[in-house]
């Protein structure tokens, strides 16, 4: 165990001067990485759909160069959208979440929209013969339902040392959907997983754990997802840390009960 636990939080935010740039960026590449080998692996006996010859084509180099274009435009434009993350800001290791919130969200939207057709699909991408299923969910802390979070944030039971606003226009939710919370009352429907939690035939098992002391996202969200799971009869467990803020080192003593949620529910092949 480390001598100063405090240490650790250092490890979980990209930082004011993105310190963290190169954890950042080795993590994605590793995840990019493991996916292209699993597709690589997955029935090697099927042919090559995109040959290197394809590459060359006129229509195919031209689409790459629009694909570049419109990235580096949308860059711009988050530079002059997303408030730059330093000491100077509340956004910054007080009202920033997480990295592992933020994936906690997107592994909660992956899980409840699994084996059904969402407005997120393209039917043009992918490979049809291969299921896109999510086949178990780990969710530390993660947001799903924007409206309720403010509610949620003065419940007297969560946290004491100044809760983070979500309605305001210049919350993280609020920026993310591109207008305050309260006028966007579809796009928060549509944000939420648990709107697409009916629809899913076979939900994948869910681990969920959360601070009660959470300032940034209300440990109400993941009361609210467990309740819905449960509804739903869905495999789930809720681990509440009694006293834990926004992430930090108090969530490694679950690394061994999440690896054997894992091995349970999706194995070590």
């Amino acid at each position: 165990m480390p001598t100063n636990p405090h240490d650790a939080l250092r490890a979980w935010f990209l930082g004011p001067r993105a310190e963290n740039a190169e954890l950042l960026e080795r993590l994605v590449i590793e995840s990019l990485r493991d996916h292209v080998f699993w597709r690589r692996n997955y029935h090697p006996e099927d042919g090559v759909v995109i040959r290197e010859v394809d590459k060359r084509q006129e229509g195919y180099e031209e689409a790459v160069a629009t694909l570049t274009q419109e990235l580096m435009g949308l860059l711009a434009e988050l530079k002059r959208d997303v408030p730059v993350f330093s000491g100077r800001y509340k956004g910054h290791m007080i009202g920033e979440q997480t990295i592992a919130s933020q994936v906690g969200y997107f592994a909660t939207m992956l899980g409840t929209t699994s084996r059904q057709r969402t407005t997120f699909d393209d039917p043009a991408l992918g490979n049809a013969r291969v299921s896109s299923a999510v086949q178990a969910v780990v969710a530390f802390y993660a947001p799903v339902d924007f409206a309720t979070m403010d509610a949620q944030a003065a419940d007297p039971g969560g946290c004491t040392q100044g809760a983070q606003g979500h309605d305001e226009a210049g919350s993280p939710e609020s920026r993310w959907l591109g207008r305050p919370l309260p006028s966007a009352v579809a796009t928060v429907r549509a944000a939420n997983p648990l709107t697409y939690l009916r629809a899913t035939p076979a939900p994948p098992p869910f681990f969920v754990a959360h601070g009660t002391q959470d300032c940034n996202v209300p440990h109400g969200q993941s009361l609210e997802l467990v309740k819905a799971l449960k509804a739903k009869g869905v495999p789930q467990s809720l681990t509440l840390l009694d006293g834990v803020g926004h992430g930090g080192a108090d969530f490694a003593q679950l690394q061994g009960r999440v690896i054997a949620f894992l091995d349970r529910t999706v194995g070590r092949g």
